[in-house]
């Protein structure tokens, strides 16, 4: 004689995937299902937890599945110390962004690391490119050097000093050069004599007198002459 199985709350299992079509279980209180991979056991979970295809409704229900979806959702192994989990699917989520934020941080540090190189490839080449930056100057400029020596005193003499210089000059402007040649041989012409700079006149009268009868006649016009005031008097203006 068999004995009824003891039924369960679910009624029915329909399966109707990419891999099963039409199959429908009738499980009973307690189900053990076993096979080979691809032989539905996890088509089976999934159903039950996303509570579809299955008989009788069991939407207002909590349902609870223990399967590899769980698992990797809700326990996960320290990458960093094995033996040690993390549980339950906010732990994981956690876990999970400091995974992505150590990753990302991983890929800042090797970013870090190739400007760092780069900026001491840099530095190392900067006293070559110095010397031939000196070098470039000192040739280019070995005309205007020697044509304009006085006005240079002291800035000639070691490329250096002369580049320092040329280096300091933040708005270069282009010059005609007769014209600049003109103005040096003016200025530094040994023949040209110089004068002392005149005294600024001030406000306080002087401390003597001027004796200048010329200079203490008020200025007038020739309007303010007796001969001027009796033709406006008159009204003869025109």
């Amino acid at each position: 004689m068999t004995e009824k199985k003891m039924q369960g709350a679910i009624k029915a299992i329909c399966l109707d995937d990419n891999t099963f079509h039409g199959i429908t279980i009738n499980p009973t209180l307690i189900n053990y299902f076993y096979g080979k991979n691809g032989s539905g056991k996890s088509t089976i979970a999934r159903l039950i937890r996303s509570k579809s295809g299955i008989t009788p409704d069991i939407s207002n229900f909590e349902v609870l599945v223990y399967d590899q979806d769980f698992i990797a959702k809700n326990i996960k192994e320290d990458a960093a110390m094995p033996g040690v989990f993390s549980l339950n699917e906010g732990n994981i989520e956690i876990q999970n962004k400091v995974a992505e934020l150590n990753e990302e941080r991983n890929k800042l540090a090797v970013q870090y690391q190739e400007k760092k190189n780069a900026l001491t490839d840099v530095k190392e080449k900067l006293p070559a490119l110095r010397i031939a930056l000196e070098s470039s100057c000192w040739e280019t400029t070995a005309d205007i050097r020697n044509s304009f020596a006085k006005a240079l005193a002291g800035k000639r003499g070691k490329k250096s000093v002369f580049t320092d210089e040329l280096l300091s000059i933040s708005e270069p402007k282009e010059q005609d050069f007769n014209v600049l040649q003109a103005l040096y041989e003016t200025a530094f012409d040994e023949s040209a004599k110089s004068y002392p700079l005149l005294k600024e006149g001030g406000k306080e009268s002087p401390e003597k007198p001027l004796d200048s009868a010329l200079l203490s006649q008020p200025i007038i016009s020739s309007a303010d002459t007796p001969f001027a005031k009796f033709i406006q008097a008159v009204g003869a203006t025109d």
